[in-house]
């Protein structure tokens, strides 16, 4: 790791517990709900005595005074910790105490652990001793040292995880306003983590580690304070998008990949030679950094991930033997595609407790996709909440105009014509890649209330879109769900294909009867005007 000389170490660990007590003390004049704006401002003013404790070390001329500011400094940081993580719970949420509740029960194992260890920070089981003074010192762990260590690597990805939920779940309009404040204290956080992990690896932590550290924090405290200049805490309160707390599959699934794999290195590295245990931290983070790096910046690798945790990781949500034999017996035949529409909105309401089910099939003559289910005679449509942030308002309470007809050339069409997979609007809202497509249709998915939509394929062919409506019980549609209805698309396509040339043939031998039977009837009349020509 870079190490930067004395006299910068000082000035920088000096400048940001400066910022970080000017953006505590300003917290309270940028004011919002109390319990908000106390726990602002005290994670804040407990940085800045952790970079105190920092600047201490470094001026301390001896291993024991060190040692008495790195004990300081233990303390600290697990009071720290457990006020960045009810932070996390209620910063931004409407309501906190009610979100406080919700979360009373990890917070209340944290609080006694973070006693726990702010007791045990002033024996020798977590600072054994500090060998160097100044930023070569070397702080040493005791016999519970790691233990200590791998407590705030779990909160801050804790942390990590509620300030994701706090994103995601915002409305879209508010997103943007938040992300500076989001990306501020997430690479403060990851800062932080890097160096709580090195000590972890290595079984000790450098003073110069905690000095560079101080620059992502005061570049993180720098944002924050613009954030706080321009709005109040008040401000920045947002209501909840979604009736459910968002966590992602996939934030779960690394989050523990990398505890554990902080855990075996740390067994691993004190075996190996210098060299080796230099090449394998440096591989380490490099592997860390580059993957979270993909994961943040490409949609289709975050996609792709998401889909394999959800399928390999995770219990499956139906039974398929027990739905499958629910969808055969639902779809009876019949040669009329109506009453196929029919029995598949009551299979699906059924199945996924949709509100509504909206139907559109191809139209040979010009490959555009019309509405086939329900017709416009059906009544009024159901008003369901547009997962771009908006209502579902159709004309006169019916679907209208927007939702007659779909090109065959749109965007959304040729997407789901790629994917020949279901589209979960909520997860296309946050995904780069698929924007356009939601952008371009926004007042049919409006018109719709729609909160997925699944092709219909035969064979190789798009021959219908389903559109399902947001759940009854307010949930949302999984990967699984998504996954299931995929199965279910392919055969509810075929059976009206099948109906639908049925309609056609019968439709067909209609006319041929009716041209058989014209020509026997002109054929008579011939001969009947024959017979009676003298």
């Amino acid at each position: 790791m870079f190490i930067m000389p004395i006299p910068f170490q000082i000035a920088i660990v000096t400048a940001s517990a400066l910022l970080l007590t000017v953006i505590g003390l300003l917290a309270t004049l940028r004011r919002g709900h109390w319990l908000v704006t106390l726990l602002f401002s005290s994670a804040f003013l407990s940085l800045a005595a952790f970079q105190a404790g920092a600047l201490a070390i470094l001026h301390a001329t001896s291993p024991e005074a060190a040692r008495d500011w790195a004990v300081y400094m233990a303390g600290v940081s697990a009071l720290a910790s457990w006020l960045w993580l009810t932070l996390s719970v209620v910063l931004t949420r409407p309501k906190p105490f009610h979100r406080l509740l919700d979360a009373s029960a990890y917070l209340s194992v944290a609080l006694v652990l973070c006693i726990s260890l702010w007791v045990l920070a002033r024996t020798p089981y977590v600072v054994r001793g500090v060998e160097g003074v100044g930023g070569d010192a070397l702080i040493l762990l005791g016999a519970m040292g790691k233990i200590y260590l791998m407590y705030l690597v779990v909160v801050m990805v804790m942390v990590l995880m509620n300030l994701e939920s706090m994103l995601r779940s915002a409305p879209a309009p508010d997103q943007r306003r938040l992300r500076p404040l989001f990306f501020a204290i997430v690479f403060a956080i990851l800062a932080d983590l890097l160096i709580v992990s090195g000590g972890l690896l290595y079984g000790g932590l450098r003073v110069a580690w905690m000095a560079t550290g101080a620059v992502p924090l005061f570049a993180a405290g720098a944002v924050t304070s613009l954030a706080l200049a321009r709005r109040r805490l008040s401000d920045m309160s947002v209501p909840v998008a979604r009736p459910v707390v968002y966590y992602s599959s996939v934030s779960l699934t690394l989050a523990g990949m990398f505890l554990l794999a902080m855990a075996v290195l740390s067994k691993v590295l004190p075996v190996l030679t210098p060299e080796w245990k230099r090449l394998a931290a440096i591989g380490f983070y490099l592997l860390v950094g580059s993957g979270g790096l993909v994961l943040t910046m490409s949609p289709r690798a975050h996609r792709l991930v998401k889909h394999f945790v959800d399928r390999n990781f995770y219990a499956n949500r139906y039974d398929y033997r027990r739905e499958w034999e629910r969808v055969s017996r639902a779809i009876a035949p019949t040669a009329r595609p109506e009453d196929i529409c029919r029995q598949i909105e009551a299979l699906l309401r059924a199945v996924f407790e949709a509100e509504r089910v909206v139907i559109h099939l191809r139209d040979d003559s010009t490959g555009d996709f019309r509405l086939a289910h329900p017709s416009p005679s059906d009544g009024p449509a159901a008003r369901d909440p547009d997962p771009l942030g908006g209502e579902a308002e159709g004309p006169d309470g019916t679907l209208g105009d927007a939702a007659g007809v779909i090109r065959a050339e749109s965007s959304l069409v040729r997407e789901l014509h790629r994917l020949r997979a279901p589209l979960i609007f909520q997860d296309v809202a946050r995904d780069l890649d698929l924007i356009p497509a939601m952008v371009e249709h926004r007042p049919l998915i409006q018109a719709v209330g729609a909160a997925v939509c699944a092709p219909l394929h035969v064979g190789e062919d798009l021959v219908g879109l389903l559109w399902l409506s947001a759940k009854r019980n307010g949930e949302e549609y999984s990967s699984e769900d998504a996954e299931f209805l995929g199965a279910m698309a392919r055969q509810l396509a075929a059976d009206l294909w099948f109906a639908r040339v049925a309609d056609q043939l019968a439709e067909a031998r209609q006319l041929e009867s009716l041209n058989r039977l014209s020509t026997f009837v002109l054929h008579d009349i011939k001969n009947q005007v024959s017979s009676a020509t003298p």
